[in-house]
């Protein structure tokens, strides 16, 4: 079945546990994500890593928008950056034909109770010849990031850096004027503080990408991407929306690959 990889990480700053009060722990989950119609039993593969966190992942969820959801109980530390692979079993018979949105969580506890999330959303063809309706909203990929502290109780809400389906070519070399259309959001909690797109970025290596925009608060429209100053072959797309509340710092990443 054709596929690509969607990544949401989650970051966070300062890490409970630790004294360092200015680098960001962050939680990734990639989600393999089929492109064509899919139908019956499938089973979508998740990985959660974590980088510079001393939390547990604690739980994996898949939820659709028209449907239940799927709860799966974990106990892994993620202390040691050490990948975490899982197959999430969905039985899309049960839900209605046309496009559906996934949802996936990664859900980590900390030490203090503080609970972080990395949770893409994201648009699935389902097709088994039941009655067709599309999802609201299922018009973009949506990597969501959620932050929440337990003492004093603080809720950082649902932060995104969506983008449009449509403009996500899922096989083949983006268009030389490729200008995806891209939405910086938060549903309740703490105001967007800034926004960026960026490509390639490498950020465990010192390496911050090419910037192609940068701006404050909210944002929604489209990004020209230089598309004929890049190299033939794969590239990754990287959205990021980040919030502050004095030295708290909290964003949301959204990972898309795409070819040239």
């Amino acid at each position: 079945m054709p596929s690509i990889v969607i990544e949401s990480q989650d970051w966070w700053a300062p890490i409970p546990g630790l004294a360092d009060r200015v680098t960001q722990g962050h939680l990734h989950l990639a989600i393999t994500l089929p492109t064509g119609p899919v139908s019956g039993v499938i089973d979508v593969p998740m990985l959660v890593t974590s980088h510079d966190n001393l939390a547990h992942l604690n739980l994996l969820k898949f939820q659709t928008d028209d449907w239940g959801q799927t709860v799966h109980k974990m106990d892994f530390d993620l202390a040691n950056d050490q990948p975490f692979a899982h197959l999430m079993p969905i039985d899309t018979r049960k839900l209605k034909d046309g496009w559906r949105l996934f949802r996936f969580y990664a859900q980590a506890r900390h030490g203090n109770g503080n609970i972080q999330v990395a949770r893409p959303i994201l648009p699935v063809y389902v097709s088994n010849g039941n009655t067709a309706k599309n999802a609201s909203g299922s018009d973009k990929y949506k990597p969501t990031a959620w932050y929440k502290e337990a003492s004093p109780f603080e809720d950082w809400g649902y932060l995104q850096a969506a983008l449009n389906r449509v403009d996500l070519p899922v096989s083949g070399a983006v268009p030389t004027n490729w200008a995806p259309y891209v939405h910086f959001s938060v549903n309740g909690g703490v105001d967007v503080d800034s926004h960026e797109v960026r490509i390639d970025p490498k950020f465990h290596d010192g390496i911050p990408g090419i910037i192609v925009k940068q701006g404050g608060g909210v944002f929604k429209g489209r990004v020209p991407i230089p598309v004929s100053s890049l190299a033939a072959g794969a590239h990754r797309l990287v959205l990021i929306a980040h919030q502050r509340l004095g030295d708290r710092h909290h964003s949301s990443v959204g990972v898309y690959p795409f070819t040239v």
